[in-house]
């Protein structure tokens, strides 16, 4: 079991897992089970292209296994707007805060170009 698939607050969401190309797949990567699920869990919330604090979480957590990521980097970055849009955050604030993660994410990771 893990984070995600245990957690009351993800229950309303069905996973998508990772295909690869069938059962038998040619060159299959071989995730940890912790990143699968949570990519898993963040290819359902693309496909209902929901946008919430639950979202910006799992970016996060996503992005600290794997920075280089660049679909989740955007994916962050257009949540990040549009719950500004919906009022449900202040943007000066949301960006502020933004900018003091980026800072420690990109000191930690300096070869990293999706920032």
């Amino acid at each position: 079991m893990g984070k995600y698939s245990t957690s009351a607050e993800w229950a309303d969401i069905v996973p998508i897992p990772q295909n690869d190309g069938g059962p038998n797949p040619l060159a299959a990567i071989a995730y940890t089970e912790e990143y699968s699920e949570a990519m898993s869990y963040l290819r359902a919330v693309m496909a209902d292209n929901e946008k919430s604090e639950r979202a910006l979480e799992l970016t996060e957590h996503i992005i600290s296994m794997n920075p280089a990521h660049y679909t989740v980097w955007l994916y962050r970055a257009n949540t990040l707007f549009d719950l500004q849009k919906q009022n449900q955050s202040n943007l000066e604030e949301d960006i502020l805060e933004e900018l003091k993660w980026l800072d420690d994410i990109s000191l930690k990771h300096l070869k990293n170009y999706q920032i």
